[in-house]
């Protein structure tokens, strides 16, 4: 019983800790990213296919779901949304004309 208690008591402990440290790793460069969406070119361009690709690998490295049919159900669900955004993110950028954008001129002096 008191095994059991200091485990319960030890994965409430390190699971908020544990989503504290990632909150701080990643938070600065997941806001650096999002700042850069708006950006014309291929910084935008990668910005906005970080969310798409990052929900592909981790339905790749870690599937959702307790069974198999509900795992290959999700990983069906995200991966045709994430190749769908991934689409769509592509074409509209190959059809935008960046000639207009704040950028275009490049840095005044």
């Amino acid at each position: 019983m008191s095994a059991l208690a200091i485990g319960a008591g030890f994965g409430a402990l390190t699971s908020p800790l544990l989503w504290w440290v990632a909150a701080v790793m990643l938070g600065a460069p997941l806001g650096a990213i999002g700042a850069c969406v708006t950006l014309p070119g291929w910084t935008g361009l990668l910005a906005r296919l970080a969310v798409p690709v990052g929900a592909a690998v981790q339905m790749i490295g870690l599937p959702p779901g307790r069974n198999e049919r509900i795992t290959t159900i999700g990983q069906a669900i995200v991966l045709t949304a994430a190749a769908a955004s991934i689409g769509f993110v592509i074409v509209r950028f190959l059809r935008t004309d960046r000639s207009d954008g704040p950028y275009a001129s490049g840095p005044s002096m």
